[in-house]
């Protein structure tokens, strides 16, 4: 079984390192889990459970058994925790309602696009239209208070730069995900557009981490 696992490490150096990363913002998050705005606190639950898809994945690799479907199934919890990340931020009620009705539309329209044996092109999509949208309504909300001291010492402004980078760094991946990453898929095309993927993640676990870190400023870096 290591034997196994070393194996599919030294073919994918990228994963083990993607991997191995997502213990970063976990372990800040959790450390400064005092300093967390109510949202934030969310996040760290968050990476919790990437890192279980991963170990999960990692035995079914191991048992040559597919594992495609707990990527599908880690897109619906990013929905959910960014649409609780930034409903907790947006101060308007309205906009509050469309973040929270949006994330039910999606999950909802997600069911639809449910594949077992290949990554879903249509929920993958979907989680990251969605989260590129709440995204944008926040930095939208952010110009307009103008109430940041310091938008370097601003937690969710690297937290939100960080989704913004990794799903626009991804969406067109995953867009045609029936072609790029299809079990079908040429090993070598796979790799390349998985390694994107996998990169693009890396950032936003770094991005998360110094949100994380720089939390502790939150509180007096508002006008």
């Amino acid at each position: 079984m290591l034997q196994r696992l070393y194996d599919i490490f030294v073919n994918h150096p990228i994963d083990l390192i993607a991997e191995l990363i997502s213990f970063l913002p976990f372990t800040i998050g959790i450390s400064h889990l005092k300093f967390l705005r109510k949202g934030v606190r969310f996040l760290p639950l968050y990476f919790f459970i990437i890192i279980g898809r991963d170990f999960t994945s990692n035995i079914y690799a191991i048992k040559k058994i597919n594992n495609l479907f707990l990527y599908n199934s880690s897109a619906f919890a990013e929905i959910i925790f960014v649409a609780l990340l930034f409903s907790f931020e947006i101060h308007k009620p309205v906009v509050k309602r469309i973040v929270t009705i949006g994330a039910a539309i999606t999950l909802f329209l997600s069911l639809f696009f449910w594949e077992n044996s290949e990554l879903s092109a249509g929920i993958l999509t979907l989680s990251r239209a969605y989260a590129l949208l709440v995204v944008l309504i926040y930095f939208n909300q952010l110009i307009q208070d103008m109430n940041v001291k310091n938008i370097l010492k601003h937690s969710i402004f690297w937290i939100s730069s960080g989704l913004i980078i990794q799903f626009t760094g991804t969406f067109f991946v995953y867009l045609f995900a029936n072609y790029a990453l299809s079990s079908n898929t040429e090993s070598d095309l796979f790799n390349l557009y998985w390694n994107v993927n996998q990169g693009m993640y890396m950032v936003f676990c770094l991005f998360s981490t110094i949100g994380f870190w720089v939390s502790k400023y939150d509180k007096e870096n508002y006008t």
